[in-house]
């Protein structure tokens, strides 16, 4: 499933229109569509907007979405669609770890661009929160 569906189909669960969501989110109604009409590529801080209109995390918004295939327009930073093919297959991948990894990171000076670099951002974020 797009990205775009997958929110307009969460939109339309909670009955709401555009218009509300934009109320709740203080995005704009061309926006909120644009992203539903895969003509534009949402923020991590507008997913999280979103998501919190529905008390989802981003992951969970995430659910269903093809994140890894050609159709999708979900953009991860440089290396980290990498490290994630890489770690997923690790079963003590933590993936809620990912999630803070994102918020943590866009708000960062240095920024993670290698495999290597979110590699060390995980198994140090998970060290840090008992992971």
């Amino acid at each position: 499933m797009q990205l775009g569906a997958r929110l307009r189909q969460l939109r339309k669960q909670h009955r709401l229109t555009l218009v509300d969501l934009g109320e709740q989110t203080k995005l704009s109604v061309s926006f909120l569509s644009e992203i539903e009409r895969e003509q534009t590529n949402p923020s991590l801080e507008t997913l999280e907007k979103i998501g919190k209109c529905y008390d989802l995390t981003v992951n969970q918004l995430l659910e269903g979405v093809d994140l890894g295939g050609s159709g999708s327009n979900v953009i991860y930073p440089p290396g980290l669609a990498a490290f994630l093919d890489e770690a997923r297959s690790s079963p003590d991948f933590d993936e809620s770890v990912v999630e803070l990894m994102l918020k943590v990171e866009q708000r960062s000076i240095r920024r993670a661009e290698t495999v290597e670099d979110w590699k060390r951002f995980y198994y140090s974020l998970k060290t840090i929160i008992g992971g």
